[in-house]
């Protein structure tokens, strides 16, 4: 499970990389990233729980305001040079 969230959370790093000072709102990212409502959720769950976004403001109806955190940006860099 973990790898398949890993896959789609790659997009998400790369979307909020390139993103307003590396923050976005959750249906900005499903929009551009054509990512179902609740697979981002579990993405930005996943991402959050392990140091990689942050969720900088919570919404009730999930359209949270993340932000890539220097981690993730860390990892997205090693991605990319792959």
């Amino acid at each position: 499970m973990s790898d398949a969230l890993m896959a789609y959370g790659w997009r998400v790093l790369d979307f909020l990389s390139n993103a307003n000072n590396g923050t976005a709102k959750v249906y900005e990212l499903i929009d551009r990233v054509q990512i179902p409502i609740e697979i981002a959720l579990k993405i930005v769950d996943y991402l959050e729980s392990r140091g990689i976004v942050q969720v900088t403001q919570r919404d009730l109806k999930g359209d949270h305001t993340l932000a890539i955190t220097p981690a993730g940006r860390s990892i997205l860099s090693q991605y990319a040079a792959r």
